[in-house]
């Protein structure tokens, strides 16, 4: 019940109450899960790991990209010294090689990227709500598993109509009642 402070006219409209802060909990890349231990009610701290992905693949993906980046980076230097010292190799030839070390660089971070993305941690302290999956189970990259709020702040979500906004008798205050069940 919504109405106004002098008590003089009141007026109800549904509402709700919510967490002021909220996430949706997802991987920003797609797996198996192989931890997700936590109940619905659960309270969690901030950085607790909430969720894990089986990250097998993404260990490889990040061990390839780093010996792509050695390699690439040994030649480099190679081709830096031949330049240098003997002009055996062609200018042209060094820029590339340095180009090729970039890409490489550019890799292995997106793959060491990818691997800490089979981690979720809550970003803060708060209560799992609703939990979306079980454990052991594929998901797809942004998929939701779970939502976290921080039940500590709570707002009231009330949709007034725009005629009783608009009116001239305008109120700058309100009271809100809630009805216990």
């Amino acid at each position: 019940q919504v109405g106004a402070s002098d008590d003089a006219a009141k007026l109800r409209f549904p509402g709700r109450l919510r967490a002021t802060k909220r996430a949706e909990l997802s991987f920003n890349v797609a797996g198996f899960v192989t931890e997700f231990a936590w109940a619905e009610g659960s309270s969690v701290k901030a950085g607790q790991v909430i969720a894990r992905l089986d990250d097998a693949v993404f260990k490889a993906r990040v061990n390839s990209a780093q010996a792509e980046f050695d390699r690439a980076k040994t030649d480099l230097e190679r081709y830096q010294r031949l330049w240098e010292t003997e002009f055996a190799v062609a200018r042209s030839e060094v820029d590339d090689r340095r180009s090729r070390l970039e890409v490489a660089r550019t890799n292995l971070a997106a793959a060491q990227q990818d691997l800490g993305d089979t981690l979720i941690k809550a970003p803060f302290a708060g209560v799992i709500t609703r939990r979306r999956l079980e454990a052991f189970s594929s998901v797809q990259a942004k998929q939701p598993i779970a939502e976290l709020q921080d039940l500590s702040a709570l707002e009231v979500v009330i949709n007034v109509p725009q005629r009783l906004l608009r009116s001239d008798g305008a109120r700058n205050e309100a009271l809100a009642y809630f009805d216990g069940y």
